[in-house]
């Protein structure tokens, strides 16, 4: 059985209407794992799963691209190279996996 960790926003959350988008109604995003990462500000993030080359994917891209002023192919190749989808974590509930749960445990 592999990983089925997942990050939630409110319904309130800006990203909420995005992430229904993508992934349909509850929105969830799946994650790698429910550990953070941390960037040189002190931000963190979870690190979300998104097949590239998918429809999801390019909903996704077509939204960064109009949001960062960037063309599509810019941020394509930006997910491509991440392999994630940084997901900042405030404002994010996290569902543990059985798998990470006996190895946090």
């Amino acid at each position: 059985m592999g990983c089925t960790c997942a990050a939630y926003v409110d319904e309130g959350d800006p990203r909420a209407a995005l992430w229904s988008r993508i992934h349909g109604p509850g929105r969830s995003w799946p994650i790698r794992s429910p550990v953070r990462v941390q960037d040189a500000s002190g931000r963190t993030f979870y690190e979300g799963l998104l097949p590239p080359g998918t429809e999801k994917f390019y909903t996704l891209v077509d939204f960064v691209a109009r949001a960062r002023h960037a063309t599509a192919q810019e941020v394509a190749e930006d997910l491509r190279k991440r392999g994630i989808i940084p997901i900042l974590s405030k404002g994010v509930t996290v569902s543990i996996c059985p798998l990470h749960m006996r190895c946090l445990a």
